[in-house]
């Protein structure tokens, strides 16, 4: 929908290499990072952030059948290669086995609660939570403010994601 206001067209680049990403946009060979970035984020200091458009909980999860556990110590519990999760996992006694993809756990689960409703699994204790962000090359103020009046003009993801697929 930005793209449209603007007349403009999207050429997607796609993959886990937050560094790759991150220098191209300051070489501005990228307008725009969108997608795994945190509020922390150690780029803060090398881009220009929006403010929080979309907030993330990680809970654990138990599949259907499963009691929920008071305690994790000696418990596996799976989840995706999260470093500060698994470290908070391990914190609390977990044994912590790193899922393959996107697939299904074989038992305790800790992931974001969008993701354990995909899965059909009980929602238990919030672990982890944190903003995500998106970036636009350092000094580029109008641009930066151009990104925020459009995701706050549709209340952040949520809004542009209930106008986009009219759910």
């Amino acid at each position: 929908s930005l793209a449209v206001q603007l007349n403009a067209r999207i050429v997607w680049h796609w993959g886990g290499d937050e560094a790759a990403h991150m220098e191209a946009l300051r070489r501005q060979r990228l307008d725009l990072v969108i997608g795994g970035l945190t509020a922390q984020s150690p780029w803060k200091s090398h881009a220009g952030f929006t403010q929080p458009y979309f907030h993330e909980r990680y809970h654990l999860g138990a599949p259907p059948g499963m009691n929920m556990p008071k305690s994790l110590s000696g418990r596996t519990v799976w989840t995706a290669r999260h470093p500060e999760l698994a470290g908070k996992l391990r914190e609390i006694g977990a044994t912590v086995r790193f899922l393959q993809s996107q697939a299904l756990p074989e038992g305790l689960a800790a992931a974001p609660a969008w993701q354990l409703e995909a899965w059909g699994f009980r929602k238990g204790a919030l672990l982890h939570e944190e903003e995500h962000v998106m970036a636009v090359a350092a000094g580029e103020n109008r641009w930066l403010m151009t990104v925020e009046d459009f995701l706050n003009s549709r209340q952040g993801i949520s809004g542009v994601l209930t106008q986009e697929t009219g759910r």
